[in-house]
């Protein structure tokens, strides 16, 4: 899969932000993660994030549809998903990164319901395990307390996503 960004009219803090997302996929080596293979820009002068394809789509199509034919998740499926989430989540933390952006549609599955997370667009690198970050980023319905209160916070707000 290539992720295609238009950098041409960013400034230049916009294109550093751009370019960290493939530094810190480029950082995790995980089963559950997404696997980074390349960056480049392209001839029309866009960045280019060469990465893993997930061909099962993504979790939030997944329960859409389910929803849509009335067929629920079996738990035993939700608890395996769920623990493939738990351990990508902790090799990121155990990186010091915290992603800000847990959703349905950034969790991305392989036919075989394998888990691997993407989209680490608006990740953040923290300098140590107890530090705190204090930008309000995110898809709000899946913002923690923290953030909606404007408040520093830490991996425990990628738990709450």
């Amino acid at each position: 899969m290539i992720k295609k960004i238009d950098i041409k009219k960013m400034n230049e803090e916009e294109k550093r932000n751009t370019y960290r997302e493939a530094k810190i996929l480029e950082l995790l080596s995980h089963p559950g993660i997404i696997h980074f293979r390349e960056i480049y820009k392209n001839s029309a002068g866009e960045l280019c994030i060469v990465m893993d394809y997930a061909d099962g789509g993504d979790l939030a199509k997944m329960i859409k549809e389910r929803k849509s034919t009335g067929k629920r998740l079996e738990e035993g499926k939700i608890l395996g998903l769920f623990a493939q989430m738990v351990l990508a989540i902790k090799h990121v933390h155990d990186r010091k990164i915290l992603h800000r952006d847990l959703k349905c549609g950034n969790v991305f599955l392989t036919k075989g319901d394998i888990v691997k997370l993407g989209d680490f667009g608006i990740a953040r690198m923290l300098d140590q395990t107890s530090d705190f970050a204090e930008t309000v980023v995110g898809t709000p319905y899946y913002l923690s307390p923290e953030i909606v209160q404007a408040q520093a916070y830490c991996y425990k707000t990628d738990v709450w996503s």
